[in-house]
């Protein structure tokens, strides 16, 4: 949501934070977050869905609730996914789209569309005595 401050200048707020701050008080201290508990959807603003929280309890809620985006080194895209992310990238999906059909942060599907893990899948490949492509498709990850 977009406010005007009595100088002009325009600030942009999340409506969550502005619920909070309006009628359960101010941030605790400066590393609380707002939080939507308990059925984390983020277009349900109401007070009984909100909560100040620490980022440490609002990660492990997103875990325990289903909507962690993954990531890390525990959620590397092996080689079929990464040949899908292309695929839905070459088709138009846009990046947001791509990182929710496969849990992952869409700055890490951007790197994957880029080019930026392909070393990666390189290295794994050649451990791999089976194919990056399947039959008939042309390798998306060619060797210049």
């Amino acid at each position: 949501m977009t406010l005007r401050e009595p100088e002009g200048r325009r600030v942009k707020r999340r409506v969550h934070i502005l619920v909070l701050e309006a009628f359960v008080g101010p941030k605790p201290s400066p590393k609380h977050v707002g939080a939507h508990a308990p059925d984390r959807n983020p277009a349900n603003n109401r007070l009984n869905n909100l909560r100040w929280a620490l980022p440490t309890e609002n990660e492990r809620d997103k875990k325990e609730h289903g909507t962690h985006r993954g990531g890390g080194r525990h959620r590397r895209p092996n080689k079929e996914r990464i040949v899908s992310i292309l695929s839905m990238a070459a088709a138009g999906d846009s990046f947001a789209e791509i990182a929710r059909v496969h849990q992952l942060h869409p700055h890490s599907v951007s790197r994957i569309v880029r080019g930026l893990r392909r070393s990666e899948l390189k290295k794994r490949a050649l451990s791999d005595p089976l194919s990056i492509t399947t039959a008939g498709e042309e390798d998306p990850f060619p060797t210049d």
